[in-house]
């Protein structure tokens, strides 16, 4: 877990800034971060894939990409250029600045579009009605990949398997603790049973990380 290194409680921008300082120390060449709230068991497998096409469709002179479903727009499930760090920093400390859609504002910003129907994939658990609807919908996905995949291939998904490729994101910002809350949400809806299409994940630790 990585601290925000704005003091304050400045707000989801600083948890972003905090990754991006994280990233720069690695020095690993990437230069990309992904945020995603840590209570979305349900998260796109493309989510990476389509911030970036929507971010190229708009054109070279946009940085940045968020989500939207529906009706709904998704400020932070959204897409971070290392190049706008030092920026970043200015508009926090200097400025002040605590509103994502502001900051993101000045710099443009791409949406990727996705349906809310049947399930919206950036449904959030807050409360416990939310963790039961949540272990509904995660129900009914096991069912419909146990009608579509292969016995064996199903046979093969561990739940050490599964809940790892959760483990690998970092932690930032002033909610972090989001990040251990939900693997336990999603160890709980026992979302391994069904997570065919979830165990293929290949986000990277070093390009996502919860909020």
């Amino acid at each position: 877990m990585v601290p925000d290194n704005v003091p304050g409680f400045a707000g989801p921008l600083a948890g972003i800034l905090a990754g991006l300082d994280w990233l720069a120390a690695q020095d690993n060449g990437v230069e990309w971060l992904v945020s995603v709230p840590g209570d979305c068991p349900f998260l796109p497998d493309d989510l990476v894939e389509r911030l970036h096409e929507a971010r190229r469709k708009m054109g070279a002179g946009v940085p940045l990409a968020c989500a939207r479903s529906g009706e709904w727009r998704h400020p932070v499930v959204g897409l971070w250029p290392l190049a706008l760090r030092a920026d970043l920093r200015k508009a926090l400390v200097d400025e002040d600045l605590r509103k994502i859609e502001v900051w993101t504002a000045r710099h443009g910003i791409a949406i990727a579009e996705w349906p809310d129907q049947p399930i919206d994939p950036f449904f959030n658990v807050n409360t416990p009605e939310d963790a039961a609807r949540a272990e509904k919908v995660a129900a009914g996905l096991a069912d419909q990949r146990r009608v579509r995949q292969k016995p064996d291939a199903l046979a093969r998904l561990d739940r050490g398997h599964v809940l790892g490729k959760f483990q690998q994101p970092v932690g930032f910002g002033e909610r972090r603790q989001n990040a251990g809350a939900v693997l336990r949400m999603l160890d709980r809806l026992d979302l391994a049973i069904g997570a065919a299409a979830h165990a293929t994940r290949t986000y990277s630790r070093r390009s996502l990380f919860f909020l």
